[in-house]
């Protein structure tokens, strides 16, 4: 069985601009007859980039996000814009 998840990772700021990663978790699980075998991963997905004139979204490929395409996806995320 697998469980997949968009979690909001650590904000970093850095010379006037708010980084903020979006990672997939994924835990893979499977039961059989001599146990049971956990797998997980966690992967890069997207990431905001927040200056004073602007806030962006981007794709791991570099593809442009809208934020309220981002806001669908990871609904925590617009507490966190909202106060930042």
């Amino acid at each position: 069985m697998e469980k997949k998840e968009l979690e909001i990772g650590n904000t970093i700021a850095i010379a006037g601009i708010t980084l903020i990663p979006i990672t997939e978790v994924s835990l893979n699980y499977w039961q059989g007859k001599s146990g049971i075998s956990f797998f997980g991963v966690k992967q890069p997905v997207s990431i905001v980039v927040i200056s004073s004139s602007e806030k962006k979204a981007f794709k791991v490929s570099g593809a442009e996000v809208s934020l309220d395409e981002l806001r669908q996806e990871v609904p925590k995320i617009k507490e966190l814009l909202d106060a930042i």
